[in-house]
């Protein structure tokens, strides 16, 4: 392999990953995915996370606060919570709040009470954001959800045709 030249050089790579690829003789280095203790430290520390951001929803959540609830900096906390969830801890807490906003909306609340209520400081914020991640205006949701209201509660309606 050392004395070909170019393109000759990786079709001779290829061969090889190809023939390895196709070999059932081989043994297996690390056959845990990921050992038992990384998975519980991360799930105790996420558990910390989800706790703490369910019983401060309604508030302002300070980030530093939470990195060191989780006994990580700021940059280590933000890669950490990152990686195990694919999603920012922003856009998490932002989720939990809509979430928590469609409830109260659901049952008859008005659309500054539940952005208030729900930790958010600017109705045209949770706006934004309630239309990002439900696809819908809070105005649009909440006619949508009475709507099914009126549906699952009344009986339907029969169409009686009368002959004169």
């Amino acid at each position: 392999m050392l004395e070909t030249e170019g393109y000759k050089r990786y079709l001779l790579l290829l061969d090889i990953l190809f023939d390895l690829s196709t070999r059932k003789d081989y043994n297996l280095l690390n056959k845990e995915i990921m050992p038992y203790t990384i998975i519980s430290k991360n799930k105790a520390r996420l558990e910390n996370i989800f706790t703490y951001v369910e019983h401060h929803y309604d508030k302002d959540i300070n980030i530093e606060d939470v990195a060191k609830l989780a006994n990580l900096t700021l940059p280590a906390f933000c890669n950490f919570f990152k990686k195990a969830t694919q999603i920012t801890f922003t856009e998490f807490v932002n989720r939990y709040r809509i979430n928590k906003a469609c409830l109260l909306m659901v049952q008859d609340k008005s659309i500054s009470e539940c952005c208030y209520s729900c930790g958010f400081n600017n109705v045209t914020y949770f706006n934004r954001m309630f239309k990002k991640y439900t696809e819908q205006t809070p105005s649009e949701f909440i006619r949508n959800s009475s709507h099914e209201k009126i549906q699952s509660v009344a009986p339907p309606l029969k169409v009686v045709q009368k002959s004169f």
